[in-house]
């Protein structure tokens, strides 16, 4: 510090911290005590309040700027991804549709939509190769049931687990479940679909029992009406039940109802998309009468529609993760 050295820039930097001790400091009042701090030769308490600017304000380009020159590289490329500002998924629909069609996805889904429809294409084989549907019917039957049951029961897991890694901002194709666990990997994931889904739509089931038991005619304003309470509720009872993975609190009305009122706005916007993304493969269903490429096709496009589906709920996770508070 000889000759006065840098002695009023260290008083004047405890002075500000003084003046703001007690009180919320803004990112821009970090920046000026980032900038203090250099002054008065603090390297360590400079990067630390640069970086509390950045947490306040990770969009402002000028804390940007200033962190490339504070950080490594590396711990610039892990800043920018833990605070990276989520795209809303409506205005990004190009990313969610094209979700599946990165290599790895196009491989798994052809796939499965073989394993799926093998059954399909073998019979349409036999319509023109006579000697494989005598000849080879059995093994034939062997082959496509255990290839497709496998698929179903993967099938679960692996759209559980797309959305589930989305949303946790990884938005790689994951991989099939291992059999090294049965009940955990596949199981327990295809009853927990199967139990939303019943749950979602049961006023429903249970009004169209009624009415066909004693052979009433259904209103279709409350048949309607039962019909969106079911569809509104399921994606966000089902994302509730991946994030968390406890199956009776997502089951629960209350919670699923609160998470809805959360986050109404942007749930309102999701559900059409969800839904025109999980029932648009129905519309492809003219294709599985055309010989030999028809049912793969049907498939394909189905596992790629509901994969996509996943994903975008993942998206809306990562959107909506701080209201829904469920971690």
């Amino acid at each position: 510090m000889a000759g006065g050295g840098p002695a009023p820039a260290l008083q004047e930097y405890q002075a500000l911290q003084d003046s703001l001790q007690g009180r919320d400091i803004t990112a821009e009042e970090y920046l000026y005590l980032y900038s203090k701090a250099k002054e008065a030769g603090l390297p360590r308490e400079a990067q630390l309040h640069l970086l509390r600017a950045g947490h306040l304000a990770p969009q402002d380009p000028r804390v940007a700027a200033l962190l490339r020159t504070e950080l490594t590289p590396d711990e610039f490329a892990g800043w920018q991804i833990e605070h990276r500002q989520e795209k809303p998924f409506w205005r990004d629909l190009r990313s969610v549709v094209r979700y599946p069609a990165q290599r790895d996805g196009l491989i798994m889904l052809s796939f499965a939509a073989a394993g799926l429809s093998l059954g399909r294409v073998l019979e349409d084989l036999g319509h023109f190769l006579p000697v494989v549907r005598f000849v080879l019917s059995v093994p034939i039957f062997m082959v496509s049931g255990l290839a497709g049951a496998a698929i179903v029961v993967l099938l679960p897991g692996f759209l559980n687990s797309i959305a589930l890694r989305t949303a946790r901002g990884k938005d790689d194709f994951p991989d099939w479940p291992s059999f090294s666990d049965l009940f955990t990997n596949m199981v327990f994931p295809s009853l927990k679909c199967l139990a939303i889904v019943i749950w979602s739509f049961l006023p429903l089931e249970l009004y169209l029992w009624t009415a066909i038991r004693n052979r009433l005619t259904p209103s279709a304003p409350l048949l309607a009406l039962l019909a969106i309470a079911g569809l509104l509720f399921f994606p966000m009872s089902f994302l509730m039940m991946v994030i968390t993975g406890r199956l009776w609190a997502a089951m629960l009305p209350s919670n699923t109802i609160e998470a809805i009122a959360k986050s109404l706005k942007d749930y309102l916007r999701l559900c059409p998309l969800f839904w025109l993304l999980l029932l648009l493969p129905a519309a492809s269903a003219v294709l599985w009468r055309v010989p030999i490429l028809g049912a793969p096709a049907v498939m394909f496009l189905t596992l790629y529609c509901w994969a996509a589906a996943m994903h975008l709920l993942g998206r809306f996770y990562r959107l909506e993760e701080k209201k829904l508070g469920w971690i």
